[in-house]
């Protein structure tokens, strides 16, 4: 038995301090059912957890200054293309170049 990262509270006492009996994936996989029990009261109960892909927490603060970031670069990247299209543009109006014989 371990005792959980979170914070399960019992639902009998209320005490934060709760231990993990017994895990089953259920669902194709998606959900976990655990078997838990309290530590202060040792009432038993079930929890049912879901899984998510890449669920990690993204703090509004850092996705701002993603999109910063992301905008940024794309602004950059249109004022590249439109520089190397005027290079371009420049190269095919000057003076036609003499073709390489073999």
């Amino acid at each position: 038995m371990r005792t959980g990262t979170r914070s399960f509270s019992c639902p009998k006492c209320q005490h934060r301090g709760t231990a993990v009996k017994d895990s089953r994936p259920v669902k194709d996989g998606t959900e976990i059912r655990r078997r838990r029990f309290c530590i202060a009261c040792g009432h038993r109960f079930t929890t049912l957890e879901q899984l998510y892909e890449n669920a990690r927490p993204l703090r509004s603060g850092r996705l701002k200054e993603t999109l910063s970031r992301l905008s940024r670069a794309l602004d950059n990247a249109r004022e590249d293309i439109a520089e190397v299209a005027d290079a371009i543009k420049a190269d095919e109006d000057s003076e036609p170049r003499e073709a390489i014989e073999r």
